[in-house]
């Protein structure tokens, strides 16, 4: 007859087995029931491209058929919201996922070279 430790020793074995046999029965099912691949996401940050620029969303004057098959082929958003008129705190936003004024960046950025720097 077992006593004390040993006994011990076996019921924490037979936890650890069966715990493992389910946490081996939950990930092979997880694993049949998870996508085939992940999703590509493309996001198109463009400056002064109108609501109806894009012949996907119905413009009869600009030609855009790559545009136009990629939005065939996936979602295409019809509603958006951006948090700054310019595209500078745009784009951080969606580089940092914060709003811009968290990151202290509510208008365009300026761009101050140095001394030696040859501008207009």
């Amino acid at each position: 007859m077992l006593k004390g430790k040993e006994l011990m020793k076996r019921s924490k074995r037979r936890v650890l087995q069966r715990v493992g046999a389910i946490g081996l029965a939950l990930a092979t099912q997880i694993a049949v029931a998870a996508p085939k691949g992940t999703p590509n996401f493309i996001i198109i940050n463009v400056d002064d491209l109108g609501a109806t620029d894009l012949a996907c969303f119905g413009s009869t004057y600009y030609e855009t058929p790559h545009i136009d098959a990629l939005c065939a082929e996936g979602m295409k958003f019809t509603e958006a919201y951006a948090a700054c008129s310019v595209c500078s705190p745009t784009r951080a936003a969606i580089m940092t996922g914060r709003y811009p004024a968290r990151i202290g960046l509510t208008d365009w950025m300026r761009f101050f070279g140095g001394e030696n720097e040859k501008s207009l």
